[in-house]
């Protein structure tokens, strides 16, 4: 039986794969729900940090970029060993993670879907979630 603590350890270790497979990077994008416009179009939620000559030094907002794609990385690892229906992936920590980190980018109180996009593949799409779920 695997221990309850073992996704909560799993989402703090980053991956190691870093060149195991050349792919394309998860993309993880959101949309606002609004009652005047129920098919309201879709927005990447994260953004590419712009790169000077001091980065190759220090570099925090690089680093954050890449500890969330990490954690989408862990995402889609999820959701692929879930299977086909992704039955339960809302319970993972990589999940709530991501939609915290989905809600954190929007105004307080916006209800929200998020999807997981591999190319043009969408991976996963979230329901809609409410300002009820931002604690």
């Amino acid at each position: 039986m695997a221990s309850p603590l073992l996704p909560l350890f799993r989402s703090l270790i980053p991956s190691w794969k870093l060149f195991d497979v050349a792919g394309e990077l998860p993309v993880l994008e959101a949309r606002v729900s609004l009652t005047s416009a129920p098919e309201a179009p879709w927005w990447p939620v994260l953004s590419v940090p712009s790169r000077g000559f001091f980065s190759l030094f220090l570099n925090p907002h690089g680093n954050l970029r890449l500890a969330q794609l990490t954690l989408l990385e862990r995402l889609l690892d999820e959701v692929q060993e879930l299977g086909p229906d992704g039955a339960g992936v809302e319970a993972g920590t990589s999940y709530r993670i991501t939609r915290a980190l989905t809600a954190a980018s929007l105004p307080a109180g916006t209800p929200f879907q998020f999807r997981l996009k591999l190319g043009e593949t969408v991976v996963l799409r979230s329901r809609l979630h409410g300002p009820e779920e931002e604690a």
